[in-house]
């Protein structure tokens, strides 16, 4: 598919003389990004979001950022410069986009064994925007204008015969010369990735573990060859290369570790259409398995049987962990959930409002109780909690959406245009932003305060459009 050279156009090509200047394998301690840079990946992250699906779970969301908090941390490096994100879609890939955005697959996470290969491929793609790799290509090929690469950006979305014949009319002689990936720009990443890894306190020898993997991966379907092989070639010295690396770092002993084992039975039980199937496998996986611990698989089994309506057994699933961890955020995140799923709203609220007792500044806690609250019609007390959650997670846009529908709810106009806003804000959406807050000045009434607050945002938004040259183009 002509989709699979997207991200050999984001990562970008050099010739090997400049990038081996570039080998230092050291992190930088600091990345700043070019305003082509942030442009380019505003433009992509826009486009991807009306291609590719996004998974808005807030538990799934809120691990891979943390696995991302835990390799950035000890690194210096500003959390505020780098935005994950996981896309629901079985092909094993991962990218990093200009400006500091890093995304994976969900077929690439059910494919990991440990956190620690999922940790490499994060690390890999932080190196290849920490090293700047695609900024220092555009100054290898001054000729590749903005505009070239993003009408190529454009035709590989689009796909199929309309986005190849796009993709030949942006820019073909740009095709040709980046079919010579650089293998150099990969070992880089390579390096800069375990030094992550290690700082991070992850096991380093996951990351050739996971290569050789991908190169059996490789062998066994060579008609059809993964897509992140495709856009991050593997060689057998960039594998020998990575093993001889691991030698130079400490030992670490790294344990199992149950949050990612729950995360990646959560993935595989909610995504795609395959539910059903998907029980009924971890069923017999807890039945073969000779591992002592099978939380994770039972957890698993309950949440595909909730996503197949299969309330009966999932509730029992879950109450059979729960006998064991009575106190387990996971595991009463789940109960809500399933009861909410099967529209005991009231049953959800009780497991919620008990939950947040205990975990009461909880972002994922918030959200489900929001949500709870929604469905509960109780608009005053979501909106309560919504407040909380924006203040804990700002750029959250699905949190800005809820409370959009909230103030609608109750009535309160132009603080519903202003909450939809800024989701479109966040989206990269400026223009629909725009809309937004017109239809909130027209219901702001004669309150000074509001009115203030509608035109700040549009001088914020007109600033950010001049800034990233969002603003649509007038048609004479």
């Amino acid at each position: 598919m002509i989709r699979n050279l997207i991200i050999i156009t984001i990562l970008g090509f050099c010739t090997s003389t400049a990038a081996s200047s570039l080998l230092s394998g050291v992190v930088q301690k600091d990345v700043q990004y070019s305003l082509t840079e942030i442009k380019l990946g505003r433009q992509f992250i826009r486009s991807a979001r009306s291609q590719l699906a996004f998974v808005s779970d807030p538990e799934i969301a809120s691990y891979i950022e943390g696995l991302g908090d835990r390799l950035l941390g000890p690194t210096g490096l500003s959390r505020s410069k780098f935005q994950f994100s996981v896309i629901d879609d079985d092909n094993l890939n991962a990218f990093a986009v200009p400006g500091g955005w890093i995304s994976v697959h969900t077929g690439l996470i059910t494919r990991t064994d440990s956190e620690s290969e999922l940790a490499s491929v994060l690390a890999h793609e932080i190196a290849h925007i920490t090293q700047r790799h695609l900024p220092r290509t555009f100054e290898r090929a001054e000729q590749r204008t903005l505009p070239a690469v993003a009408a190529m950006m454009g035709a590989i979305l689009v796909g199929g015969q309309i986005g190849s014949a796009a993709l030949v009319g942006a820019n073909a002689a740009v095709v040709a010369d980046q079919l010579k990936y650089s293998r150099e720009f990969e070992k880089e990443a390579d390096a800069i990735g375990l030094e992550l890894l290690s700082k991070g306190e992850f096991d380093v020898h996951a990351m050739p573990r996971f290569f050789l993997k991908l190169q059996k991966t490789s062998e066994l379907h060579a008609s059809n060859v993964p897509e992140y092989l495709r856009t991050h070639p593997l060689s057998i010295s960039r594998i020998a290369d990575s093993e001889s690396r691991v030698g130079k770092f400490p030992a670490t002993e790294v344990a199992t570790n149950a949050e990612f084992l729950h995360i990646r039975a959560r993935i595989r039980a909610l995504s795609g259409d395959s539910s059903l199937k998907q029980a009924d496998m971890f069923r017999q996986q807890i039945i073969d398995s000779v591992d002592a611990e099978k939380s994770h698989l039972i957890y698993g089994e309950a949440m595909a049987a909730m996503k197949v309506a299969q309330y009966d057994r999932s509730r029992g699933l879950i109450e059979s962990l729960l006998i064991k961890n009575p106190d387990s955020l996971r595991y009463g995140l789940g109960y809500a959930q399933i009861e909410l799923s099967a529209g005991n709203i009231s049953g959800a609220l009780r497991r919620l409002e008990k939950m947040s007792n205990s975990f009461s500044d909880h972002p994922v806690v918030l959200h489900y109780h929001a949500e709870a609250l929604l469905a509960a019609q109780q608009f005053t007390d979501a909106r309560r909690v919504l407040r909380q959650l924006e203040r804990k997670t700002p750029n959250n846009a699905n949190v800005h959406s809820m409370m959009s529908r909230v103030n609608g709810e109750l009535g309160h106009l132009a603080q519903a245009f202003m909450s939809r806003a800024q989701f479109f804000i966040l989206r990269y959406r400026l223009p629909e932003a725009e809309k937004e807050l017109v239809k909130a000045l027209e219901h702001a009434g004669e309150s000074y305060y509001l009115r203030s607050s509608i035109e700040a945002k549009q001088e914020e938004i007109n600033d950010l459009m001049r800034r990233y040259d969002e603003r649509p183009k007038s048609i004479s």
